[in-house]
């Protein structure tokens, strides 16, 4: 993270990914509730590590793009 953060001249934003990481896409997961343990400590970690590199940490859900009035 701090490569492409030193790559990019230190941008404002940093997406992080996890778009994915929803209800939907986990559903036939036997360990759920583990693997959204991980999920969280994960973003968390990623989190943390963008503000260190001084750019701001960004994310989206791909709920956003069928259900637009719902969620914005």
């Amino acid at each position: 993270m701090a490569e492409v953060i030193a790559l990019f001249d230190k941008p404002r934003f940093f997406h992080l990914g996890c778009d994915e990481e929803n209800a939907q896409n986990q559903r036939f997961l036997t360990w759920l509730l583990s693997g959204m343990a991980t999920m969280v400590e994960r973003f968390l970690l990623l989190r943390e590590r963008s503000r260190k590199g001084g750019v701001r940490p960004w994310i989206w859900s791909d709920y956003a793009w069928e259900n637009q009035e719902e969620f914005f």
